[in-house]
């Protein structure tokens, strides 16, 4: 048996253009070219598939240009040309009223809460309440810790260590 013969890749360069600056996109892309032939040859089963499937799932540019000119057509006029489109404000985000010099005007509570739901408190018994324990009895929801701080603000009652001790 004879010794394999070592194997030369062989490859032709031009000297003159060996170190010419490459775009960023070609750069990229001989990047990408070169990790993934490493990747192939060297890499893992997880590798490997990975990147065969970043292949598969790579967009062919060359064949949507036949299809952009019909899809512009199609496409026709939208609202945002329109200049009478009404952009109806955010339901969850009030609408401030910029033109006021009063702070409490700024925000009106008929934005913040509307009619019914505003009837529907009742914050003579939250103050009428003797401790935290029963002011969170009378609230909707058991976990409204800043809403209790303000409560307790509000009712004049609490000391500040146990203000402190609920903010930490």
């Amino acid at each position: 048996m004879y010794p394999s013969a070592p194997l030369y890749l062989v490859g032709q360069r031009v000297k003159r253009l060996r170190y010419a600056a490459l775009s960023s996109a070609d750069r990229a892309a001989d990047y990408r070219a070169r990790r993934n032939d490493l990747g192939e040859v060297f890499g893992t089963r997880k590798a490997k598939s990975q990147i065969r499937s970043e292949e598969r799932n790579k967009v062919d540019i060359s064949a949507m240009q036949g299809i952009k000119g019909h899809l512009m057509e199609s496409i026709g006029e939208t609202a945002a040309d329109d200049k009478s489109a009404v952009v109806l404000p955010s339901e969850t985000i009030p609408q401030p009223n910029m033109t006021t010099h009063d702070v409490a005007q700024v925000y009106p509570r008929s934005s913040l809460c509307s009619d019914g739901e505003w009837s529907s408190i009742d914050a003579k018994t939250l103050l009428r309440a003797k401790d935290d324990e029963e002011r969170k009895g009378l609230l909707p929801y058991r976990k409204v810790n800043f809403a209790l701080k303000k409560i307790r603000l509000a009712a004049g009652s609490g000391s500040s260590s146990q203000a402190k001790k609920d903010t930490a």
